[in-house]
């Protein structure tokens, strides 16, 4: 009703007053007539009854039987007055009681009869109000529509006045015009409730839609005031400010300042509102920029129209804050988060936009897109913080711990992809739907809420390269370069032009070729861990060397994950020809006869393929590894033991190599190993199994005209005896852990052993008496040393149990 106040509304206001007036009437009328005073006069009837059987102090008895006399005598004057007073208040009191009894009983009937009326008569005077209100937005609508066209008169004469010498007067609806507008954010500043003038809320009952179609009629009346303010303000600008219409400039100026900070304002309330919305109501961890602060921060209102858009100023401060401080098909097919920043309902996308319009159609599309940007830029932060990424100086980064360290770079990594899969294209979207008709302001907005991310993204992965470097963080280093390289780098190609993307591009390829001669670094320092090995304890049993086990592990994680990546940054470090870039420089040299030109053609044929600069180094650390082991095995100072540890770990870089595909297409084929190992076998099995094939032996047994010489042969048995049980009493504690080398190595040492220890012992155990003899230098059979030799290498030292 306030918003109306400046305008004459004698004419509502009468019939209202005359409705009001018939109403009543009609109400008096049809009232029905409540009988309160003929239980008045019952009641004091028997009020009345009551009182003259009751005495009264200091009244005097003149009843007749007292006497004749008495009854006929005449009182002096006073005793007449006494009586009739004391009768008369006797009479009075009796009947303010009986009155007063009554009175309650009455009051109660007319409590109960209000009541019911009363009910009633609210029910009609809020049919009445709400009729009243009805015929208020009417008579609203009319006048708004009125002064409307009376501006837009105004407005289009303007033109024409430019050219007048006496231009025409402010109209009094000028005035008005105004007043309606401040009156209108004036209620909806009270209302307290952002963005309910932009787009009715969603209704379920009659009462509820007709609200919202009473609301929905304002909102449109609002914007449609909004819209003439902006106008009118541009029209009157063009008239210089000491003109006629000098004080409708400022009027018309300050008019569409107010409204402007007052979409201002709600423009930042529905982007914090929303937000809060998208996560599932959950209070923020950080406060978002005050009202106040970003009103300060806004430029002075304009009403000229800007059509570029451009966040110099603040890229500029997001660059010195250094680390202190895909498309929309793609992204519907992609389950939104309950922690996505962007995602907002679509009604309050609708009354982003419609705000945004307005501003920017009225020439402070400055003032929106800062607001939209510091809000944004906060709420991504925000979701980076929830995810657990914190803003660390270089000076940080450098002192944490490797196990800190590794937990932030994963923590890291996750941030990247969820900005890069999730968060940007999200903004983009986001842009897209609160600016759909303006693309350079959309993605202005859109690079410079993610550009401080990536700077903060890319401050992090300068601070890791700068860390001390070593063999274990090799890995840590390729999953920075690889989010750097594969996540980064397209999102700033995407989301920036001109001269930030410039140096966004530089910077982000810098670190990348950073971490590549980081990762170079630290792969180069194996080598280094692997010459720094130089402990003189052999393993126990010839096992396979824990260097072994690491090396290989760390190969074949290398070349399984990051074959291609380790390519890549060893390729960017070396930098060097290779033999095909050789030849066909030859080629583009001038030949001065046909024959060079078949010469050169015939060692491209003939060349080899060269061995990418990763191969190489590759290779390097193996043959490194190799020299290391062979090394190592001299520390045996038996030397089957040195050949049994060779091939435990020959045979296991052969396993991991076949493990590993990758591994095998770098290194080829291991024909050259697996030869290395053969002979290791043989040298073992000459080294250990010879001596005791000597004791089986027919040489020095046999003698003249076919005796065999006893003592020579039961020396024989007893040399066997001894080697085969101390062979077997040592090697049983040797340990070949690959079941296929042990089983190899049974089944070889019994397919020499068995036969001929069957066969030495077929031809000369009959030269032994039988008994005590026989069991003294016989002490197994064939199978007893086969089942013996089974008992080899399974890292248990056994005392042989003779077994008859």
């Amino acid at each position: 009703m306030d918003r109306l106040n400046f305008l004459s509304r004698s004419g509502s206001s009468a019939n209202k007053a005359e409705k009001a007036t018939k109403n009543a009437n009609e109400s008096a009328q049809t009232e029905p007539i409540p009988t309160i005073e003929e239980g008045r006069e019952n009641e004091n009837e028997e009020g009345e009854g009551e009182t003259k059987t009751e005495p009264k102090t200091g009244a005097v008895d003149v009843n007749p039987q007292n006497g004749d006399d008495e009854a006929k005598a005449e009182p002096p004057a006073e005793a007449h007055v006494a009586v009739a007073a004391g009768g008369e208040e006797a009479k009075t009191e009796a009947e303010g009681e009986t009155q007063m009894e009554g009175e309650v009983k009455v009051e109660a009937d007319d409590e109960a009869e209000a009541k019911v009326e009363g009910e009633a008569n609210v029910e009609g005077e809020g049919a009445e109000a709400e009729e009243a209100a009805a015929e208020t937005e009417i008579d609203f609508e009319a006048i708004f529509r009125r002064v409307c066209d009376e501006v837009d008169e105004f407005v289009e004469s303007l033109p024409a006045a430019r050219e007048s010498p006496d231009p025409p007067d402010v109209p009094e609806c000028f005035e008005k015009f105004n007043r309606l507008i401040e009156e209108e954010i004036d209620k909806y500043e009270a209302e307290r409730e952002p963005g309910k003038w932009c787009l009715a809320e969603p209704t379920t009952t009659a009462v509820d839609d007709e609200d919202s179609s009473s609301s929905s009629s304002s909102s449109s009346l609002f914007v449609e005031a909004i819209t003439r303010a902006s106008r009118l303000a541009e029209e009157l600008s063009r008239f210089p400010t000491g003109s006629k219409y000098g004080a409708a400039i400022d009027r018309a100026t300050a008019t569409l300042q107010r409204a402007m900070s007052f979409l201002e304002e709600e423009f930042r309330s529905l982007l914090e509102e929303g937000t809060h919305h998208a996560a599932d109501q959950e209070a923020p961890e950080t406060a978002p920029p005050s009202t106040t602060a970003v009103a300060a921060a806004l430029v002075t209102a304009k009403t000229r129209k800007l059509t570029s858009f451009v966040f110099t100023q603040e890229q500029q401060q997001d660059r010195a804050a250094g680390p202190v401080n895909e498309s929309d098909n793609n992204n519907n097919n992609r389950t939104r988060d309950s922690d996505t920043p962007a995602a907002y309902a679509a009604e309050t996308t609708t009354r982003l936009s419609m705000i945004a319009a307005l501003m920017i159609s009225a020439g402070y599309a400055s003032e929106c897109c800062h607001v939209y940007g510091v809000i944004r830029r906060w709420v991504l932060e925000d979701s980076l913080t929830k995810l657990g990424l914190d803003k660390f100086s270089i000076d940080e980064v450098q002192k944490m711990s490797w196990e800190t360290l590794e937990s932030e770079i994963a923590t890291w990594a996750k941030a990247c992809k969820r900005c890069a899969g999730v968060y940007f294209p999200d903004e983009r979207s986001l842009c897209e739907r609160v600016f759909p008709s303006d693309k350079d302001i959309r993605e202005g907005l859109a690079s410079a809420v993610a550009r401080g991310v990536v700077i903060q993204l890319l401050n992090f992965a300068e601070a890791v390269v700068m860390t001390k470097r070593s063999v274990e963080k090799l890995f840590k280093f390729l999953d920075v370069h690889e989010a750097v390289r594969d996540l980064l780098m397209p999102v700033v190609e995407e989301l920036f032009v001109g001269e930030t993307l410039s140096e966004l591009r530089m910077e982000a390829e810098n670190i990348r070729s950073r971490l590549g001669e980081a990762a170079v670094g630290s792969f180069s320092d194996l080598e280094n861990s692997i010459k720094a090995d130089t402990g003189k304890t052999p393993v126990p049993g010839g096992a396979v060397h824990p260097l072994t086990r690491y090396v290989m592990n760390y190969l074949k994680y290398a070349c399984g994950e990051y074959k291609e990546t380790m390519e890549q940054v060893f390729q960017d470090h070396n930098k060097v020809e290779t033999t095909y870039a050789e030849v066909l420089e030859d080629d583009r040299t001038p030949k001065s006869s046909s024959s060079s030109t078949s010469a050169a053609a015939t060692r491209i044929m003939n060349a080899t393929p060269p061995r990418s600069p990763f191969v190489v180094q590759l290779s390097a650390v193996m043959d490194l590894l190799d020299s290391c082991l062979e090394a190592k095995s001299k520390l045996y100072k038996d030397p089957p033991l040195s050949y049994i540890f060779l091939m435990n770990n020959g045979r296991y870089i052969i396993q991991k190599i076949k493990e590993s595909s990758e591994m095998h297409a770098l290194l080829g084929d291991n024909r050259k190993r697996s030869s290395e190992l053969r002979q290791y076998h043989k040298n073992y099995t000459r080294e250990t199994w010879s001596k005791l094939l000597a004791c089986l032996r027919h040489d020095g047994l046999m003698q003249g005209k076919g005796t065999i010489n006893k003592p020579a042969l039961k020396e024989r048995f007893k040399s066997f005896n001894a080697l085969f049980e101390e062979i077997h009493k040592t090697q049983s504690g040797w340990l070949v852990s690959d079941e296929q080398l042990q089983s190899e190595l049974r089944v070889s040492i019994a397919a020499v052993m068995v036969p001929a220890y069957r066969a030495f012992l077929g031809r000369f155990q009959q030269y032994l008496d039988p008994g005590r003899q026989t069991e003294k230098y016989i002490k197994f059979g064939p199978e007893e040393l086969e089942s013996f030799i089974d008992e080899l290498f399974d890292g248990t030292p056994v005392t042989m149990a003779r077994k008859r």
